[in-house]
């Protein structure tokens, strides 16, 4: 809130008198002096400090709105308030800094409790992507509760490992493993309620594309959630995901024209526009025989972009 110095001065003065007042409450005023060679006796200056601390601390506490200019009433209430603010500085002070260690030590508390339930976390996601068949298994409920329950920070490394894990064994071509993956994405997705992250939904999607029963319709839903939240957010790359959705297309018998879009797009991307110039059958599937069966109608297309399939 923004004080201006006209009220500055009014809480000030009328602190200081608040202040001086409850120095005098046995009647008698104290200057500062010194008791001894080691002590020095603030007297009524410590009055006067307290007095000013408590007169602004109370327009802290206190609501409403205070316009000093307008005089008369106005100007008496915002001395007075100040006064007694001035007053009971000592008192003001002590609660608002017990208040402050006390919100402290409720944060201090509070991260503690937050830091032991990540770690739990880690542990049963570790447990649930570790390969060794004689791990036991996690159920998924409590997998998702205990992933909405973590940090934000912690929901960023949840994410890295499970995209860490899915790359490996796509990359070993042990698509049987993908699918423990699966619940991982879905409670990150679920928990991003306001639809910010869109690498969840694209993870998801590869997945539900490459496991050994592919999702197709799933898989390009997730693809265009992805690509929408990007769109929405004005970021730039991430054309992978018109890559795999052309595929998710074309095993789905979509129009040419929306294939042929997505390849345009992927066109753009250093990696993907190699992945559309030579398909790879496995990471790919049905694009070469896509691009074989509309070969004609694809004609200079395919010449323009240079795009290679095999046998030919």
């Amino acid at each position: 809130m923004f004080i201006d110095i006209g009220l500055w001065v009014l809480i000030g003065f009328g602190g200081i008198v608040g202040g001086l007042l409850f120095g005098m409450r046995d009647q008698r005023l104290t200057f500062p002096h010194r008791e001894d060679q080691h002590t020095w006796n603030p007297g009524c200056l410590a009055d006067i400090l307290f007095g000013l601390a408590g007169g602004f601390v109370i327009f802290i506490i206190v609501p409403g709105s205070f316009d000093y200019t307008a005089g008369g009433w106005e100007t008496i209430q915002i001395l007075a308030l100040a006064g007694v603010g001035g007053y009971g500085g000592r008192a003001l002070v002590e609660k608002l800094i017990n208040e402050q260690i006390q919100t402290l030590e409720k944060n201090v508390q509070d991260l503690r409790k937050q830091d032991r339930s990540d770690a739990k976390v880690i542990k049963l996601l570790d447990q649930h992507l570790d390969r060794d068949p004689d791990t036991p298994h996690i159920p998924e409920t409590e997998l998702r509760r205990a992933i909405s329950s973590a940090s934000s920070s912690t929901k960023v490394l949840i994410f890295d490992r499970a995209r860490q894990f899915r790359k490996e064994v796509t990359a070993a071509r042990q698509w049987d493993q993908l699918p423990q993956t699966i619940p991982v994405f879905e409670a990150l997705i679920a928990d991003d309620r306001d639809g910010k992250y869109h690498r969840n939904h694209a993870q998801l999607a590869f997945v539900l594309k490459d496991k050994p029963d592919p999702d197709w319709k799933r898989a390009e839903e997730e693809l265009s959630r992805a690509i929408d939240i990007r769109d929405r957010q004005k970021e730039e790359g991430y054309v992978a995901y018109e890559f795999n959705r052309a595929i998710c297309r074309i095993k789905l018998g979509s129009p040419l024209d929306e294939v042929k879009r997505d390849l345009d797009r992927a066109l753009r991307g250093l990696k993907t526009r190699d992945w559309v110039r030579r398909p790879d059958p496995v990471l790919a599937p049905g694009l070469v025989e896509w691009l074989r069966d509309n070969a004609d109608a694809l004609k200079e297309w395919i010449e323009t972009n240079r795009i290679e399939l095999p046998g030919r």
